[in-house]
């Protein structure tokens, strides 16, 4: 048996600096108690580990073992039938429904709306005017998720759906989910009992606007009659499960509003920090561009999603920007992971930074060099940034094809500088870490005269 291992005190400072900096933290922990460590929650101690066969332990281990980590925390906003807060039979049923909509044959047939969404929103773009690549990005990946998902196309239902899901993006503050989560969090955060009332309204207005959304594009999915709608609301509406029976309407709201969240916050900030590392490196931008000039103007979506150099500059970029930055399970059994003893209540982490961040994996691991993805292949158990096992990002295909296909279209089309003194710190924001200046770009030429070109 492996001796106890080590870990930082105090769970309100560990909780303080995992929510101001997980990157940092993970890292530092790592760097002073070795690896695996012990990081105490406010409500677990967790056993963290980004070691490969510790990782491999943890997805490769009877799924019963684990619980999602803070449940409670998470069925407010992306409800009960929530992929992100079942287990057991139901979570694989709900799985297997996804997984035909969001195969990465299917998701193909949405690469030309991912390059039209892209170029509609670079003709609001000032010339040589500096914008936020971050902010752009956002939105960008929002129209992406609201067509593929919910099939909404025509403008005004596309500006309603955008407004209803930032509003209740902004709406997600600490004060507001503390207050209807911990009642005692918004006292001990200086929040009086009025102002935690009004956050939490202001919260349950902008869900009720989701609700509505979903609901209502639902509508016309249903009955006899009703064709199948070519998006992934359409076919979830017209599948089935194992024994016959349709979702209901409430599995099908928590699915869509958990995978839209998700997938804006993620892809969205992964295509800015692309922008970021490229444009801090000319020489990877020159052979990108290079290869994106080889298949000409206007390639279909499936060549860009094959274009080796680009697939490696997308990696490169989830290594050091992962989607989650660590997987957290609560254990519901006594459990083993490299030798420490763990018993039921506690928890383990299979840590994403940590593991993206091997020197025994990927030399260098702060510079940004997408060639190592070219000189080698890594296991799933080193390289991870959709997650791993049972709860495996279901939309990982459409989240990478949207990176690939919108840095095409963009880099393709236009030439930008990067604002001067813009380090880029990493802040949090919501569920990812992501750059604090909002990479500050500026269009300085367009190229073979595309600009406005989003026909597709």
């Amino acid at each position: 048996m492996s001796p106890p291992p080590r870990g930082p005190r105090g769970r309100l400072w560990q909780a303080w600096a995992y929510a101001r900096d997980s990157y940092a933290f993970f890292t530092s922990c790592a760097r002073r108690y070795g690896d695996p460590f012990l990081m105490k929650t406010l409500t677990a101690d967790v056993l963290v580990t980004g070691r490969p066969d510790g990782i491999a332990e943890i997805f490769g281990a009877d799924p019963a073992s684990f619980a999602p980590f803070e449940r409670d925390h998470l069925v407010p906003i992306n409800g009960k039938d929530s992929i992100m807060v079942l287990t057991g039979d139901r979570l694989k049923q709900e799985r297997k429904l996804l997984a035909r909509p969001l195969s990465p044959l299917r998701v193909n047939a949405y690469g030309r709306q991912i390059r039209a969404a892209a170029l509609r929103q670079a003709v609001r773009w000032p010339a040589g005017r500096p914008f936020s690549m971050l902010a752009a990005a956002h939105a960008i990946s929002l129209e992406v998720l609201v067509r593929s998902f919910l099939g909404l196309d025509e403008p005004a239902a596309l500006d309603a759906a955008a407004a209803a899901f930032c509003a209740l993006r902004e709406s997600l503050r600490l004060p507001t989910i503390a207050g209807r989560l911990w009642r005692g969090a918004g006292r001990a955060i200086g929040l009086g009992e009025a102002a935690r009332r009004r956050r939490l309204a202001r919260f349950e207005r902008a869900l009720a606007g989701i609700d509505a959304l979903v609901y209502a594009a639902l509508a016309g999915r249903r009955g006899a009659a009703a064709a199948v709608s070519p998006d992934v609301l359409g076919e979830l509406a017209a599948s089935r499960y194992d024994d016959g029976t349709a979702p209901s309407d409430s599995d099908l709201r928590d699915q869509m509003v958990t995978l839209i969240l998700a997938g804006r916050e993620t892809t969205g900030t992964a295509i800015a920090w692309a922008c970021h590392w490229l444009h801090r490196s000319p020489a990877v931008l020159a052979r990108l561009g290079a290869e994106l000039a080889a298949v000409g103007p206007d390639p279909e979506p499936e060549t860009v999603a094959a274009l080796p150099y680009l697939g490696a500059v997308c990696n490169e970029v989830l290594r050091l920007h992962p989607t989650v930055a660590d997987i957290p399970r609560r254990l519901q059994r006594d459990f083993s992971l490299l030798g420490h003893q763990l018993v039921a209540g506690q928890a383990v982490n299979a840590c994403v930074v940590l593991a993206h961040r091997r020197q025994e994996a990927f030399p260098q691991p702060d510079r940004f060099r997408p060639e190592r993805f070219l000189e080698r292949s890594f296991s799933p158990f080193e390289f991870l940034p959709f997650g791993g096992g049972v709860r495996r990002c279901p939309g990982a295909s459409l989240a990478l094809l949207e990176l690939k296909v919108v840095l095409a279209a963009l880099l393709s089309r236009y030439r930008f500088r990067l604002a001067p003194d813009r380090s880029e710190p990493l802040t949090r924001q919501h569920t990812v870490m992501g750059p604090r200046g909002g990479v500050r770009m500026a269009v300085v030429e367009t190229l073979r005269g595309r600009r406005g070109d989003h026909r597709d």
